[in-house]
């Protein structure tokens, strides 16, 4: 199997509370491997038409293409951002055993 079936997810959340909550839905049903949170950020970005400085952690989580969607709809309903950032990036390689045990960790 190509090693691009695998993807990189990322969201940001407004704090940590929502970040553990989002990754635990995610874990619980099977959609992400693991997710990583990293500690608070700065974020500054444009928002009705104003520009935002927030404190945010970011959010890395590993799954597969099949899950997307799933996901997409999950972050989606679950996230406490009107406009929840979801952003993909392929796994264009990794460990052999890495890669496998994400297979073996999601739906």
């Amino acid at each position: 199997m190509s090693d691009s079936h695998y993807k990189l997810l990322t969201t940001c959340c407004p704090d940590e509370n929502s970040a553990n909550a989002l990754a635990n839905i995610l874990l619980e049903r099977e959609l992400v491997a693991s997710v990583n949170i990293l500690p608070p950020m700065h974020s500054l970005y444009r928002w009705e038409g104003k520009i935002v400085a927030d404190s945010e952690v970011l959010i890395l989580m590993k799954t597969v293409e099949a899950n997307m969607s799933v996901i997409e709809e999950e972050v989606q309903r679950q996230h406490p951002y009107e406009v929840p950032e979801l952003l993909c990036l392929p796994i264009e390689s990794g460990s052999s055993l890495f890669l496998k045990w994400i297979d073996d960790s999601v739906k």
